[in-house]
């Protein structure tokens, strides 16, 4: 029975055309190509109940995973495929060099959008972990009195590394000021010491 565009779906019908929606989602169709259907929800009802309804979206997610799958496979089916061939004016078989392009762009296509749809099996990019996926840092630490072991353990190597008290042979003394020396000054003044400000201070001989 055919349902128009925009009509309020009863929750049986809804639950039927959700896995409908998601079985055909893996198998390598569109949504474009899914709501075209007129028995078929238009696609801004399919992102509300994505939006609304969790376990639609998780089976969605889970769709999603599958085409990305179906496309990598789809990708190595195209590419052993024999492209279409050509005779030149001497009778040569050459390959048509349109037809290379065009192959080798179905391949790239679902390559690339194998790698957005799940990036952690198809992407490029280079993860850097431990063992097993585990993380080179942990995040947290599960045995707190290893921890501590390791830390009391450090901190005992850097106090034995650290210089020991300096000999006191090896400490060079203070250097002793020296008294002002009494110069004559003009007038008949004697420079004899310094008042707190370091100001001369001339007293009358």
């Amino acid at each position: 029975m055919t349902q128009p565009k925009g009509r309020r779906w009863s929750k049986s019908a809804r639950r039927r055309v959700q896995i409908e929606i998601c079985v055909r989602q893996g198998g390598g169709e569109t949504l474009v190509e899914i709501c075209a259907a007129p028995e078929m929800p238009d696609r801004d009802t399919v992102y509300r109940w994505l939006r609304d309804e969790p376990r639609f979206a998780q089976m969605y997610a889970a769709a999603r995973r599958d085409l990305a799958h179906f496309y990598f496979e789809q990708a190595i089916s195209i590419a052993d495929e024999t492209p279409a061939t050509f005779k030149d004016e001497k009778g040569v078989v050459r390959m048509d060099p349109a037809a290379v392009h065009a192959q080798r762009l179905r391949v790239d296509t679902r390559k690339w959008a194998a790698a957005k749809l799940l990036p952690r099996v198809y992407g490029d990019q280079i993860a850097v972990t431990g063992a097993d996926g585990a993380p080179l840092i942990p995040t947290e630490t599960t045995d707190l009195l290893e921890a501590a072991k390791k830390i009391a353990f450090v901190l005992a190597a850097a106090e034995e590394l650290a210089p020991g008290p300096i000999p006191e042979a090896a400490v060079e003394p203070a250097p002793v000021p020296l008294a002002p020396l009494a110069l004559p000054a003009p007038g008949g003044l004697v420079l004899d010491r310094f008042d707190e400000n370091g100001k001369v201070i001339h007293f009358p001989t």
